[in-house]
């Protein structure tokens, strides 16, 4: 009886223990395909992650690609409206309009008809709008210097309009002293002031030439070297007369001229 009892014990000991192994294995068996799909998984996660950093990639390089091509393209523009600028700024300097080429065919007609080009060189530079001059007046007055501040250091034009004065360099002798005089071989200043007080300044080396506009008065002046310390002003009292504007182009001449037989 107590035989059987110890058999019976053993087989259901033992019976235990298989379905303990059992389901050990079938645990063990759970994790290993658990975590060879985690594995499978991990490894599918990475590749689609290493896809996506080399899509990344490419469009960072496609889009710094297209910003080069738009700065290039850009810098193309700016050249290009440079070029066109330049072309029209020379066209506008070489294509005469109608009046200059009507004087360029006369020009060329002049050279063909055995005119020098020479002489006419001369003609063109001298060519100037008729001025209507009168009353030529000639003063002289001693420039100031340094050691020269005396009273007949100016002169007036025009019945007053103008006064004129100036000043020099001092002239240097031999031992190098400064004399009372001014060296007519180096700059001087000369001033015209005009009524209202407006003055303006000529400055060189003599001869000099000046203008004043005054309204519908030119006052025209040759400074040249006169005796020692002085100058001597020639002024001329002028009508000013600006050019006239150039008479506007009627919108007619502006079209292409068309076929009538069209």
């Amino acid at each position: 009886m107590i035989s059987n009892l110890n058999s019976f014990q053993r087989h259901h000991r033992q019976k235990a223990r298989r379905k303990l192994m059992g389901n050990l294995l079938l645990l063990g068996a759970l994790l290993g395909m658990g975590w060879m799909a985690y594995g499978y998984g991990e490894r599918q996660m990475a590749a689609r992650m290493g896809q996506r950093v080399d899509e990344v990639t490419e469009l960072t390089k496609e889009r710094d690609s297209l910003r080069q091509q738009v700065v290039d393209l850009q810098a193309a523009a700016i050249v290009s409206q440079q070029t066109i600028s330049e072309l029209e700024t020379r066209y506008r300097e070489q294509i005469p309009d109608d009046g200059i080429g009507e004087m360029v065919k006369t020009l060329r007609e002049k050279l063909a008809s055995g005119v020098s080009r020479e002489r006419m060189g001369i003609i063109l530079a001298a060519a100037t709008n008729p001025r209507n001059c009168r009353s030529r007046e000639t003063r002289r007055f001693m420039l100031s210097t340094t050691l020269n501040q005396g009273t007949d250091t100016a002169a007036t034009f025009a019945s007053g309009a103008v006064t004129v004065s100036g000043e020099g360099l001092n002239a240097v002798n031999d031992q190098g002293q400064k004399e009372a005089w001014y060296d007519p071989a180096k700059k001087v200043t000369i001033k015209f002031r005009a009524i209202g007080g407006k003055v303006s300044i000529a400055e060189g080396v003599l001869p000099l030439t000046h203008t004043i506009i005054d309204d519908t008065l030119e006052y025209r002046y040759t400074i040249e070297a006169g005796p020692r310390g002085f100058v001597a002003v020639s002024g001329d009292l002028c009508d000013y007369n600006p050019a006239p504007p150039p008479a506007p182009v009627e919108a007619d001449a502006l079209r292409p001229a068309t076929n009538e037989a069209d």
